[in-house]
């Protein structure tokens, strides 16, 4: 029994837990390639007969543009390459999906899984036909979760919930980024221009606006923390801090490069921004904290009445940049900013505090970076979000959830009296009997 929880409560960490792309990286790195789309492939995704001229597009996000005998026929993109798609197993979920330029779903073709639960009972064709099932969808309709129903949706597959969850997430992930990227359909996330790519260097964008930059010298800081009780230095800068929105692509890709740009992308959930913050100088805008508590307490965004201090899952280190101007940084940062909280399009200000033991306690110093977005990096809202797969399987799972926290309350609390329980033979027998069956019975029979 103690198995059976701690398989359970596995299971549940799992889906609630899903690799990092960092951890994605380091286990798979370029060992698994995406899936090339071929002329026999494009003739299935978009069900019509060739020729057709398959060209790869390394923009944001990258694919393939393919052009058919009446002209563009519509885009192709791998979900490994695109959305990072993990299935239950841990490993790449692999499909091709083709986009019309009318903004709808083309066809989709498994290429890759590694999914055990598959093999089950459920055959290739059973999953072939599900991942078909996704053609004609319209994009720019509300979209739906992982795990929800809708008419004009196929319903995941019984016995293979998460994988197919996954599945339909990679699909719909993938075709709505798609879409996006090529201009299909308008940007979405709160007025932010997410299509638009024109290269720029780190000057072109600083001279813009597009980064921001304040400089705090050590005079000024030694003279804020006069009475601490280890003087500063006197040469140097005490913090020099940049500070972008990463968004728009023109911004994010130019300075991070194609793939951490699609890296940071698929760390962010619905109307979520990424704030990418360097510094050089004495001090550190991270500092060490933060790997203990899992707060970063020495940088705040403020925004009007919210007060953001991010998180370690709101981080992703960011070691070298793609600017070939850019200047060097001693560290460098993204920091994902809630969707529901944040508008990227209103100014805020970055503000990153030192803080120094006196005497009589504490001095601190705080260097305030003020930001706003360029106006040409703004548009009206388009295509609606979709909400993460993590909240969506733990939400459609909400009933069994509570009924397994229950159960595993329970046996704790049995063991915890477990010499008093063992004790009385009736007791014992019939507790035994109603947890294995409510096991079976619900557990496995019910909530699958």
């Amino acid at each position: 029994m103690r198995r059976l929880s701690a398989a359970i409560l596995c299971m549940l960490v799992c889906i609630a837990a899903p690799p990092r792309a960092a951890e994605r990286d380091a286990a798979f790195g370029s060992a698994v390639a995406p899936a090339i789309p071929d002329v026999a492939i494009a003739e299935r995704l978009f069900g019509a007969p060739g020729p057709y001229v398959i060209e790869r597009i390394d923009d944001s996000p990258p694919g393939w543009r393919v052009t058919g005998p009446d002209g563009l026929a519509g885009h192709v993109a791998s979900t490994w390459e695109v959305a990072a798609s993990t299935g239950y197993s841990g490993r790449p979920i692999d499909i091709l999906v083709a986009v019309t330029p009318d903004a709808r779903i083309a066809g989709s073709e498994l290429m890759r899984h590694d999914e055990p639960v598959l093999t089950l009972g459920i055959s290739d064709a059973d999953i072939a036909a599900y991942v078909g099932a996704f053609s004609g969808l319209d994009l720019t309709r509300q979209q739906v979760t992982a795990f929800g129903a809708r008419s004009d949706l196929p319903d995941v597959i019984s016995r293979a919930t998460v994988s197919t969850g996954v599945i339909r997430d990679a699909i719909l992930r993938t075709a709505r980024t798609l879409a996006i990227g090529r201009g299909l359909v308008g940007g979405a996330g709160q007025g932010v221009d997410r299509v638009t790519f024109t290269f720029a260097t780190w000057a072109d964008l600083a001279a813009e606006g597009a980064l921001a930059n304040v400089t705090a010298p050590m005079a000024q800081a030694r003279a804020a923390l006069s009475d601490a009780n280890v003087p500063l230095p006197e040469a140097g800068d005490f913090l020099d801090l940049h500070a972008a929105v990463l968004d728009p692509p023109t911004i994010g890709r130019n300075l991070l490069g194609p793939q951490p740009f699609n890296r940071v992308l698929a760390a962010l959930g619905p109307g979520d921004s990424a704030l990418f913050v360097a510094s050089s100088g004495l001090h550190s805008h991270r500092g060490m904290a933060w790997r203990r508590s899992g707060v970063f307490d020495r940088i705040e965004v403020i925004q009007g009445a919210e007060t953001f201090s991010p998180t370690a899952d709101d981080y992703i280190r960011i070691d070298k940049l793609a600017a070939a101007d850019a200047p060097e940084f001693k560290e460098m940062s993204v920091f994902r900013l809630p969707g529901d909280r944040f508008d990227p399009t209103a100014p805020f200000r970055v503000e990153v505090t030192a803080t120094r033991p006196t005497p009589d306690g504490e001095a601190s110093f705080t260097v305030p970076l003020d930001y706003a977005l360029p106006a040409r990096f703004m548009l009206a809202s388009g295509l609606p979000e979709t909400e993460p797969l993590w909240m969506s399987a733990w939400t459609a799972k909400r009933g069994s959830i509570i009924g397994v926290v229950l159960m595993l309350s329970t046996l704790t609390g049995i063991m915890f009296v477990q010499e008093s329980f063992v004790k009385r033979p009736r007791l014992w027998l019939w507790g035994r009997y109603s947890f294995l069956t409510v096991t079976l019975v619900w557990l496995g029979w019910i909530a699958g």
